[in-house]
């Protein structure tokens, strides 16, 4: 083979190669983080609708009464409007968009001015970016909302990202 036969002949050197495949590479890591945030974006929408649907399908379960005397999460998931994606499958539980196991969601009945007059639901487990985010877009829609079981009600961002903090976080919202 001469000089101008081997300038000829096609192909790839090893630095090509390791170009191509170093591109591929960063196509695919982009496409993973962009589908995460897609997931994560969703969820948190999911999870603003549940909350408003399951209080509001709760809401005017009881109105006929005049408080939540009674209610439960069984009772609660019989309402009519109550959203289905919280359903775990077992009578009486219900699970969120981050945690579909067993006491994700829990309801309770809460006095304000009268007895029964309010209800509380906790949303358990949540992650520390769901906890923020949720907690920042509902914080002032309810009553009152709480971070990981406090009495404090939350009355700003600030306080929303150091409360939210680690894997395992929880939200209360007091629903009149």
């Amino acid at each position: 083979m001469t000089m101008s036969n081997v300038r000829r002949q096609g192909g790839m050197t090893l630095i090509e190669l390791m170009l191509v495949l170093g591109l591929g590479m960063a196509i695919v890591i982009g496409g993973l983080i962009w589908y995460n945030s897609v997931k994560e974006a969703q969820r948190l929408g999911d999870g603003v609708r549940n909350l408003q649907s399951m209080t509001s399908a709760v809401r005017a379960m009881f109105a006929p009464q005049g408080n939540y005397d009674g209610l439960t999460e069984a009772v609660a998931m019989r309402a009519s409007g109550f959203p289905a994606q919280m359903r775990t499958g077992t009578d009486g539980q219900m699970g969120h968009p981050w945690d579909e196991s067993t006491n994700a969601v829990v309801i309770a009945v809460d006095s304000m001015n009268a007895p029964n007059d309010a209800f509380l639901v906790t949303w358990n487990n949540l992650p520390e970016a769901a906890c923020t985010n949720l907690a920042a877009q509902t914080y002032t829609s309810y009553e009152r909302l709480t971070i990981g079981g406090g009495n404090n009600r939350v009355t700003g961002i600030a306080q929303i990202a150091t409360g939210c903090s680690g894997d395992s976080n929880s939200l209360t919202w007091r629903v009149r």
